[in-house]
C-alpha cells in the first residue's frame, strides 16, 4: 500500500482561531501523547498542569487543552499542528526526508514509499499503547513523590528508571535548588555487591568534574535508602529524541557524539571505562548542553571484569562484541558502544536487533550491520566509514581512543560543511 506526499504544515494560526471544537474528537491521553512526545509540551509543563487543574478538570479536554494554552505552554497553532498530526496519520520515510499523509488510514496496514519503497513509520512514533493516560499519570506523581522521602530533599517526581536505580526530580528544602536524586531500589539496597557498585559511581563521578558529565553534588544513605545527588539536565535524553524524531541529521549526530568524546576522553584519562554508553545516558539540555551520565557500570581501567555478571547489564544493543563474550572491557570499548549509538542516530534503529537478550548478544559478537549508506544514503561515505571501523570485531582494528575518534569527527564534520557550503553555492 502506498501514500500520497503532503503538502507543508500550515503556518501557526491566529490567537483568534478556535481549537476547542476539535478537541473531543481526539481523546485526551492521545493528544498529551503526542503533545510530549513529539516535543511541544515536556512532561514537567504537563504534570504541572495537571497539578494546577487537577484531575476532574483534566479529564475535560477542552479545559486541559485551555489551561495549557493560557499557561503559554502551547501556542493556538501548536494545538492545531497537533492536532494536524492526530487526524492526518502522517507518516515518514527515513529515506527520502519526507512526510506523507494517508487519506484513509488504516492502523493495520502496511505502507511504503511511493518514490523508494521504503516501509513508512508513524510520524508521532505512537501505537495504540502508547498514550500518556491522565489518570496514571496522577497516581504515578503521587506514588512516586511519597515513595522516597528524605530529609533535606522534597522529591516532586519520578524522571526515570533503569534495571539499577530510579532518578527522582527533588528540590533541596533550604535552597530550593533542583536537582536529580538517583535512588538505589530496596531489594537491590539489600544485596552488598549493588552498594558496592552504587558508592562506586558516586567516587567515581566525585573525581570526574567535566562539563559534559553529569556533576555529582552529593552521595548518602538515610533510614535505609541509599541515593546520589546530582546535576538535574533540563531537557532530554538522546533515546527520547529518537523516540520523537526516529533519526538525526549527519552534523547533528557528530556535534553531539563529539561533547560525549570530550567526556570518554576525560573518563578513560582518569582511568575509568564507561561500559555502558547508550542514547538513554546522553542528556541534551535545552541549552543544547550535551551531558554523559549513569556511571553506574563504570570500571578502573586496570581492575578485573567478572565474566558475564558485569556485561549483562550493560544493554546488549550498543554492547561492545568482547563484553557481549564476557571478556574484559577497555576504553576500546566504550569506542565501539559510541559508534553503535552513531549508527543508531542516523539509521533510526539500532545496529543488531534480535527477538531477546541473547540473540542480540550473539549478533553483536559475530554479525556485522547492514552497511549504513544503504540505511541512510545522506550518511558522508567518511563518517560510514569511521564508524564501520569504530565497530570492528576487533579492538585492535578500532580507533584506540576517544580523542582519535573526536579529532576524525571534526574533519568529517568539517568537511560535511564544505560540501554543503558548494551545494548551497551551486
Amino acid at each position: 500500500m502506498t501514500a500520497r506526499k503532503s503538502g507543508p504544515f500550515r503556518g501557526q494560526a491566529s490567537n483568534s482561531v478556535s481549537y476547542t471544537h476539535l478537541v473531543a474528537r481526539i481523546p485526551v491521553d492521545r493528544f498529551a501523547a503526542v503533545a510530549v512526545r513529539r516535543g511541544f509540551l515536556t512532561r514537567l509543563q504537563l504534570e504541572t498542569v495537571l497539578r494546577e487543574i487537577g484531575l476532574e478538570a483534566a479529564r475535560n479536554r477542552q479545559k486541559l487543552v485551555s489551561a495549557l494554552v493560557r499557561r503559554g505552554d502551547l501556542t493556538p497553532g501548536q494545538v492545531e499542528k497537533i492536532f494536524q498530526i492526530l487526524r492526518g496519520r502522517d507518516l515518514w520515510c527515513a529515506q527520502c526526508k519526507q512526510v506523507l499523509a494517508i487519506e484513509h488510514f488504516d492502523p493495520q496496514a502496511e505502507y511504503t514509499c511511493p518514490t523508494c519503497g521504503m516501509a513508512l513509520r508513524r510520524v508521532d512514533g505512537l501505537d495504540a499503547q502508547s498514550n500518556y493516560r491522565i489518570e496514571e499519570i496522577f497516581d504515578e506523581m503521587e506514588q512516586e513523590s511519597g515513595t522516597v522521602r528524605l530529609t533535606r530533599y522534597k522529591v516532586i517526581r519520578r524522571l526515570g528508571r533503569g534495571g539499577m536505580s530510579k532518578v527522582y526530580l527533588a528540590k533541596h528544602r533550604k535552597l530550593q535548588k533542583l536537582v536529580a536524586i538517583k535512588v538505589l531500589p530496596p531489594d537491590l539496597a539489600r544485596d552488598p555487591t549493588f552498594v558496592r557498585r552504587f558508592a562506586r559511581e558516586g567516587r567515581t563521578l566525585a573525581q570526574l568534574k567535566h562539563p559534559n558529565i553529569v556533576e555529582v553534588y552529593d552521595t548518602d544513605e538515610e533510614r535505609g535508602v541509599h541515593f546520589l545527588v546530582m546535576e538535574f539536565v533540563d531537557g532530554m535524553s538522546l533515546r527520547d529524541l529518537l523516540d520523537q524524531s526516529g533519526l538525526v541529521s549527519p552534523s547533528v549526530a557528530m556535534r553531539i557524539m563529539m561533547d560525549v568524546c570530550r567526556a570518554l576522553a576525560h573518563a578513560h584519562e582518569h582511568g575509568f571505562v564507561h561500559r555502558d554508553i547508550k542514547p538513554g545516558n546522553i542528556l541534551l539540555g535545552r541549552t543544547s548542553e550535551v551531558k554523559l551520565t549513569d556511571f553506574g557500570l563504570v570500571r578502573e581501567v586496570s581492575a578485573e571484569s567478572s565474566i558475564w555478571t558485569d556485561a549483562v547489564l550493560g544493554t546488549p544493543y550498543y554492547m561492545s562484541p568482547e563484553q557481549a563474550c564476557g571478556k574484559s572491557a577497555d576504553t576500546r570499548s566504550d569506542v565501539y558502544s559510541v559508534g553503535a549509538t552513531l549508527y543508531a542516530m542516523l539509521a533510526g534503529s539500532p545496529p543488531l536487533d534480535g527477538d531477546d537478550t541473547m540473540s542480540i548478544l550473539l549478533k553483536v559478537a559475530h554479525d556485522d550491520p547492514r552497511p549504513l549508506q544503504q540505511v541512510n544514503t545522506s550518511v558522508p561515505r567518511s563518517l560510514a566509514n569511521l564508524i564501520e571501523r569504530m565497530m570492528a570485531k576487533s579492538p585492535s582494528d578500532r580507533p584506540q581512543t576517544a580523542t582519535e575518534v573526536l579529532s576524525e569527527l571534526e574533519r568529517c564534520l568539517s568537511g560535511n560543511q564544505r560540501t554543503t557550503t558548494r551545494r548551497n553555492r551551486a
